[in-house]
Parts: C-alpha cells; structure tokens; sequence
C-alpha cells in the first residue's frame, strides 16, 4: 500500500466510473492508506452544478493546506479545455502553499489544446514538479515540444481479470467496443465496416454514453441491426460477462491518450484491433497481440477483423500475447511505479 498521509489525488468523482481518468483513479482508492481525494468535477453536473462543486473543492484544498502540515503533494489528475482551466487553479494554489505538485495528464487531446493555448499550457506544465504522461511517445512529446524537465511513465492501472471459462459463442465471431460513442472513437467507422461484413457471421456489441441516439439511429441505416447490439452504460459484473464472452476488442479511434478499455480487454485475453494513436502502439503491437490500421480506413478495418473470421486460431494466440503484455499495467505493478514517483519528490 501506498501511504498516502502525505499525498492528496484532486480530479473528478471517482466512486462511479464515467470515464478513463475515474476508472484509474477508482483503482488508485484501493492502493492509498488512506486515499484523500478532492472532487472537482461531477460528470452529469448541469453547468451551475458544476461550478458549485469546483468551489467547493478549492475551499477544501486551501483549508487543508492551511491546517495540515502532514501535505507534501498534490496528484491533480487533468486533461484539456474545462479540466485544464480547474487543475491550473488547482496547481497555482497548490503552488503557494509550497506543495510539491504532479500533472498527471490523461487527455486524448492535450496535444492539440496545447496548440492552440501554448503559452497557458507551458506556464503551468513548467510550474509543476513533475510530469505524468501515459506513454514512451507522450514523454517525448512533453520533453521537445513542451520542455518539461520531470517527465515520468506511469502506466493505466487496470484491475485483475475475472477469468471465466466457456463462455464464448462458437457460431460467431463476437465484436466488443466499450466507450464514448462519436466521431472521435471511430464508432461510425465502425458501424459501416460492419455493413460490408452482412455474409460473414460477425456481431457487433458495443457499449458506452455519447451520441448515443446517433448511433443507434445509424445501425438502423445501415440495416445492421441483426449485426449490432447495443448495451447501454457497461460496468460491474456486466462488464466482466461481455468481457468474458467477447473474442475481438475494436476501438478504431481517431487519437487516444492510452484507452483503460484497451488494457482491460487486453487483461481478458482479447486480441486488439485498433489504431496507432497516442500510446496505443506501446500496448498494441501488429501481428502481435492484435492489428493496427490507420483512422479512417475501414478497407482495413474490414480486412483486420476477416483475419479473425479466416483464421480463428489468432483469437487464442494473440489474446495469450495480450494477456503478457498489459502485466505492467496491473495494480502491484502501477503501486511500485508510483511509489518511486513520491520518493523522487
């Protein structure tokens, strides 16, 4: 365990899990002793909601530094747009009561938002003690193009599989996508890769929030509907069945950070099918433990997922790769990496 006296985590709520920065950090709660957490953000808050619990939350954080001496870092997990602006209060505030502070950036987009806000980006990446990034490509990118002097790995925690055995269907090739549904997740690419797909015995299920009434609306389209189920919101011991009876896991995304639902399917023994964004090439090797096929094109998409049809075998061997690969990104693995992190501050 991590003794986490010294050590406050500020990002949104993580007790119900909407998305990846709640997932990791809902992981996180369990390897804290104890596990001190502020809320900043609420992912169903209607707009005065919203900014209600961020004053709230900077209330709580400037009377904490004022009264416990025991503080010695501040973990702000953040991303782009209206998370940055609330982590840079969060930061600066931090900063005056002389706290050591960690960014810990899960943003898809980051790099793009910091193009367009350079200078505010750099001013507070170049505040922060250090530097949390998902992957050996965003490390890089923090060091070049953003300067930063403390740039550290730390890998997605995920938690450990629950393995079932014979769950699986033997008279389809089953399709797993779990995540936000739009344009950016590649869902619509997706949806009409599955149309080419109406004589092979291929379905599709696929989970998550978003432009949920869009894409439902375009299965019928493509009169796909027989091919595509959709499952509402995924989690607990639902998740864990789907997880469990899937064979593929696609998530054809037009840029990541590095998808949690990824390193989760990959703990189930799924092989991967998706794009060489973000992080995802370090997870994700081809012909390895899964293929990678650039954003958009849904000739190879196609392709990628007959292979699995032609060949079924693939769907053991490059699951047992998968299986190998994301050990790193277990809890007793994240918890050491972590606490190097902290000693180093």
């Amino acid at each position: 365990m991590i003794d986490g006296k010294s050590i406050i985590n500020v990002g949104p709520e993580w007790r119900s899990i909407t998305g990846g920065v709640s997932a990791v950090e809902s992981q996180y709660s369990l390897i804290y002793k104890p596990w001190r957490h502020v809320v900043t953000a609420k992912g169903a808050a209607n707009t005065l909601m919203k900014y209600l619990i961020f004053i709230k939350a900077v209330l709580t954080l400037f009377f904490l530094f004022l009264i416990d001496r025991r503080i010695r870092i501040v973990h702000v997990h953040g991303a782009s747009y209206s998370s940055f602006a609330r982590k840079n209060i969060v930061i600066n505030l931090a900063h005056f009561f002389k706290k050591k502070t960690v960014f810990h950036c899960h943003g898809a987009k980051f790099k793009q938002f910091t193009a367009n806000n350079r200078e505010r980006v750099l001013k507070m990446l170049h505040k922060v003690d250090c530097v949390v990034c998902l992957s050996e490509s965003w490390k890089e990118w923090f060091e070049t193009e953003c300067e930063c002097k403390n740039v550290i790995i730390i890998s997605n925690i995920i938690p450990e599989a629950k393995l079932s055995v014979g769950n699986k269907s033997c008279s389809e090739l089953s399709l797993l996508f779990l995540g936000y549904l739009g344009e950016r997740k590649g869902i619509y690419d997706l949806l009409d890769t599955l149309a080419q797909l109406k004589d092979y015995n291929v379905k599709l299920y696929f989970g998550g929030n978003g432009e949920v009434e869009k894409v439902t609306a375009r299965v019928y389209e493509l009169a796909i509907e027989n091919k595509a189920e959709y499952l509402g919101w995924i989690s607990g011991e639902a998740k864990i069945d789907i997880l469990n009876r899937a064979h593929v896991y696609v998530l054809p995304s037009y840029n990541e950070g590095l998808p949690i639902s990824i390193l989760e399917a990959m703990s189930y023994g799924l092989p991967i099918v998706t794009t060489p964004v973000g992080g995802i090439p370090s997870v994700v090797k081809d012909n390895e433990n899964g293929f990678l096929v650039q954003p958009g094109d849904k000739e190879a998409l196609q392709q990628a997922i007959l292979k699995f049809v032609k060949q079924p075998a693939l769907i053991t061997t490059m699951g047992a790769k998968s299986t190998e690969k994301v050990k790193a990104y277990l809890p007793d693995a994240v918890e050491e990496q972590l606490k190097q992190m902290y000693e180093s501050l």
